[in-house]
């Protein structure tokens, strides 16, 4: 009796777990993956079993490829090539020449005046940039938030099944790792979503879990030898939350 108990017990925290998750607007969009050759990195994870969209070279000096998924979740792969020529340009050639790896989590789900009520209820400073395809709220003030942004976009665009079919199985950005003290959470427990509460990771130490309506951020502690917070790692996998890959930064 008591272990099916124990298993009833089980079923609902997970069923529980399912629906905060599902509930909830604000979801992972895409993960940034700053990298010193783009041809080498689309190399690697065409490798891993992704397909791999080829993007372009910006007029400001990046180029970009994608790994796209059905859930709308996507990593980007950004590079500089020649000179930079505006300010978010030189933003990543500066990340760039730190190291390469994960610098920014957006997140999307809500329409961008939701967005600034929030966090102008919450005190985060933060600015907004508007554009033709979509906005960006990011925190120049906020040195704690700097690997966030938030996107939200005017339009929608649907990529072929050929572009969000990967050889290793995977269907979505299930996790991502990222470096974190107590203002993250609060900026994440602002914007509604649930935490699991902080555990002990192998990897990283003391974590704690964040819901969202596309897959978890796991919020680590960062390395205190870094100039900004970054993304330590991304688990992909699918809808069941059967990881296929994890990629570390």
């Amino acid at each position: 009796m008591r272990i099916i108990k124990g298993a009833l017990i089980a079923l609902v925290v997970l069923f529980t777990c399912h629906w905060e998750a599902d509930s909830q607007k604000i979801r992972i969009d895409h993960v940034v993956n700053v990298v010193a050759d783009l041809d080498q990195a689309t190399s690697r994870y065409t490798q891993l079993g992704f397909t791999v969209k080829q993007g372009r070279l910006h007029a400001n000096g990046l180029i970009n490829a994608h790994v796209k998924f059905g859930n709308k979740t996507f990593l980007e792969l950004m590079s500089v090539r020649g000179e930079p020529t505006d300010r978010m340009a030189r933003d990543y050639q500066t990340l760039l020449q730190e190291r390469e790896g994960g610098v920014y989590l957006a997140v999307s789900g809500v329409r961008t005046e939701e967005m600034e009520q929030m966090l102008s209820g919450l005190k985060i400073a933060f600015e907004t940039s508007k554009g033709r395809s979509w906005d960006y709220i990011t925190f120049p003030q906020e040195p704690e938030l700097a690997h966030f942004f938030f996107i939200a976009y005017h339009g929608t665009m649907d990529d072929p099944g050929e572009i969000t079919t990967h050889k290793n199985e995977s269907d979505r950005i299930t996790a991502t790792f990222i470096e974190g003290s107590e203002r993250v959470s609060y900026f994440l427990k602002g914007i509604g979503l649930q935490s699991a509460g902080r555990k002990k990771d192998e990897l990283f130490g003391s974590a704690e879990r964040f819901f969202t309506a596309s897959g978890d951020i796991i919020v680590v502690p960062k390395n205190e030898s870094a100039k900004r917070p970054r993304l330590k790692a991304v688990s992909f996998g699918s809808s069941d939350g059967k990881e296929s890959v994890r990629i570390s930064f």
